[in-house]
């Protein structure tokens, strides 16, 4: 990306946040740079409002939370609040609470030590990945090469 490009303002362009001066700035920009209205055009598309009105209307059930009462009772077994869990199931809870902390503790300890191994990626493969992000590719161009690096890798 060469300097003068307005592609970083784009988010703020979309949302109308620019001020006056910054907007006529990146408008008369755009009529100046294909490079920037091409990606600006891209974008737009790709974040234009979804039709909401196409979408199928749905009513809510006023006596779901009825039935599922029933439903519960029925079965022998409670979730609303104030009322107690059928026999054992406070143990199981605390149990199953008790494994995920100690499941979550083992992964960061263990994340840790795999972090340390990793080499960290120097400052020029970041600017690389960083541009190549922003290149004039279509989306179409980078999910393919991603697809084919995935398929080497393999």
């Amino acid at each position: 990306m060469r300097r003068g490009h307005v592609k970083k303002m784009f988010p703020e362009w979309r949302e109308g946040t620019l001020s006056a001066a910054q907007r006529q700035h990146v408008e008369q920009h755009l009529k100046a740079c294909a490079e920037c209205r091409k990606y600006f055009t891209r974008l737009t598309t790709v974040f234009e409002e979804v039709n909401t009105s196409a979408l199928p209307y749905l009513k809510s059930d006023p006596f779901l939370p009825t039935r599922i009462r029933e439903m519960e009772r029925q079965d022998g077994r409670t979730t609303s609040p104030g009322i107690e869990i059928a026999p054992g199931g406070r143990l199981r809870t605390v149990f199953l609470t008790a494994s995920l902390l100690l499941a979550m503790g083992i992964g960061i300890y263990l994340g840790k030590g795999l972090a340390m191994l990793s080499n960290e990626p120097n400052e020029d493969e970041i600017v690389n990945a960083y541009s190549q992000m922003f290149s004039s590719r279509s989306w179409v161009d980078q999910w393919d090469n991603a697809i084919e690096t995935t398929e080497e890798e393999q």
